[in-house]
């Protein structure tokens, strides 16, 4: 087990936390949830997002917490205390998950880790020092997996990492004060996978409109392209030498 964030490239680099995140980050208790969630249905989303019952095998619930454009032009940032990753030797899903907070939670040297910010996006997340507000790693949307709660304390969930470079897979575990702002973070990464899907699906279709534009204007090109003067001659020519 490993208590300690993963240092990358980004936390040697020293960047410094992005201004919309550090900016708008307020303790969970005192933002005005119904506030945001009134400006933000009075947005409109290019996007068709799939209910969380039919895109999330976790949650009944009917409705997304954020509007999708939050997720592509800003950033949900959290805070939360990290307790370590437990590398996964044997990937089984949402069972690994909860294997490894058990593992953390029953661990000899378990405490509350240092806080951070979880700064999510329809790209994948970033860990946040709260106190330095620079950038510790970040995890990239398609090698995130397996988000889930802790069944015997729901103030803590975690999700598994695929390590490019090593191959192996991570679990990074984490603590909230609140069984609400869980779920919150829960449902937030399962709302970044569906956007992501969706940008995918839009990008997809623009390619191919893009391909079936560009192969119209080569068959018409083709089909209108005028016959040159000499040719028409010669081939007058050839037919009236014929027909003597």
């Amino acid at each position: 087990m490993d208590t300690l964030l993963p240092l990358g490239e980004y936390a040697r680099k020293g960047r410094a936390v992005d201004q919309e995140c550090s900016a708008s980050l307020r303790s969970y208790s005192e933002r005005p949830r119904s506030h945001d969630r009134h400006i933000d249905r009075q947005r409109e989303s290019r996007f068709s997002l799939r209910p969380p019952s039919q895109s999330a095998t976790y949650t009944t619930v009917s409705t997304w917490h954020h509007h999708p454009e939050k997720l592509i032009t800003e950033a949900c940032c959290y805070e939360a205390s990290y307790l370590g990753s437990v590398i996964i030797r044997d990937l089984r899903g949402i069972e690994s998950t909860q294997e490894a907070c058990a593992r953390i939670r029953k661990s000899k040297d378990h405490r509350k880790g240092p806080v951070i910010i979880l700064s999510i996006t329809y790209r994948g997340v970033r860990f946040i020092d709260a106190a330095t507000k620079a950038i510790v790693a970040e995890h990239e949307i398609q090698n995130i997996s397996c988000a889930a709660q802790d069944p015997d304390d729901l103030r803590t969930f975690a999700y598994i990492t695929k390590d490019l470079k090593s191959g192996h897979h991570f679990c990074h575990v984490f603590t909230t004060v609140e069984v609400t702002q869980t779920y919150e973070i829960i449902l937030t990464l399962g709302q970044a996978f569906e956007v992501a899907y969706q940008v995918a699906l839009q990008a997809q279709k623009a390619r191919r409109h893009s391909s079936y534009g560009l192969a119209s204007e080569i068959i018409e090109t083709r089909s209108s392209r005028p016959t040159s003067q000499s040719r028409n001659s010669t081939r007058r020519a050839m037919v009236s030498n014929s027909t003597k």
